[in-house]
């Protein structure tokens, strides 16, 4: 369980560590209160938000409507992270929910022996999803990390970094970056039937 102090300001809640607002969370768990004991409505409730916090959270909302009121307690840098970690994964549970019917798709499948106990180095080997153990499809939502791209194609010849909305990315020869997968699943699932049929 952590606890946060809050203050109001222009009727939102801030950090402050001798404010007289107190915010439990445990897990999914949240309860406000004023410090005299007086609960508050969580529903009732918003937070100061920085224009990053708030493009983040409307992006989680075109995905998928959950409760990122856990992620909002937190500091600004620990918020920020735990929204990322929100993002990527309603992302990855919207690319599974679409394509499961259609393909037979492994989540999180274990390429190769990892090492890196031993070798004391990070090893690339589970990808987010495995398409009809053929195409690999990464979903990202932020910064990522080409080697473990590369890593990928090492194994498989064709796969994909999947994109929710307007972006690029570099990827290796017979791989694909695909843009705007949430507004335009059928990108994401042309790309994979095109590799399947190769």
């Amino acid at each position: 369980m952590r606890l946060f102090s809050f203050s109001l300001k222009d009727g939102k809640l801030i950090h402050d560590p001798k404010g007289n607002i107190v915010a439990f969370v445990d897990g999914e768990l949240v309860k406000i209160m004023y410090k005299n004991g007086e609960e508050i409505d969580t529903n009732k409730v918003s937070f100061l938000l920085s224009n990053d916090d708030a493009k983040l959270i409307e992006k989680i909302n075109k995905i998928e409507k959950i409760n990122i009121l856990p992620a909002l307690v937190y500091p600004e840098e620990e918020r920020r992270l735990r929204l990322l970690q929100i993002l990527g994964t309603s992302f990855e549970d919207f690319i599974y929910e679409r394509l499961k019917g259609k393909y037979n798709i492994v989540k999180h499948p274990n390429i190769f022996k990892s090492l890196s106990k031993l070798t004391n180095s990070r090893n690339f080997n589970i990808p987010d999803f495995l398409v009809n153990n053929k195409v690999i499809i990464e979903a990202k939502v932020g910064e990522y990390n080409y080697h473990q791209i590369e890593t990928y194609s090492r194994y498989f010849k064709y796969g994909i970094v999947a994109i929710p909305f307007s972006g690029n990315c570099r990827v290796p020869k017979f791989w694909q970056c695909v843009n705007n997968c949430v507004l335009d699943i059928e990108r994401l699932t042309k790309r994979i039937d095109f590799y399947l049929n190769k």
